[in-house]
């Protein structure tokens, strides 16, 4: 999704941000990727994924997908997200 086809795009509020954007590679796909947060040196990206957001949670939970997810920059290339594992 682009800013330009968002119904309720991102508002900045708070300055030393800037405009959300994609993030090339296999990060977005077509189901939902929500709370992206980084590591301080911009490396490690973690975030939520459920491929449909219309599956109530408790079933959510129960499927093998549906999780936290771990991508790195390696070279200037995000690898492939794989799921992270508790502990």
């Amino acid at each position: 999704m682009l800013q330009e086809n968002d119904l309720q795009p991102p508002q900045l509020l708070a300055a030393g941000f800037t405009q959300p954007a994609p993030v090339p590679g296999e990060v977005n796909t077509t189901g939902a990727e929500d709370s992206p947060f980084s590591t301080p040196d911009g490396k490690t990206l973690y975030f939520f994924f459920t491929p449909d957001v219309r599956v109530p949670v408790e079933k959510q939970i129960l499927d093998i997908v549906t999780g936290v997810y771990v991508s790195r920059l390696v070279d200037g290339r995000w690898t492939d997200p794989q799921m992270r594992q508790a502990g």
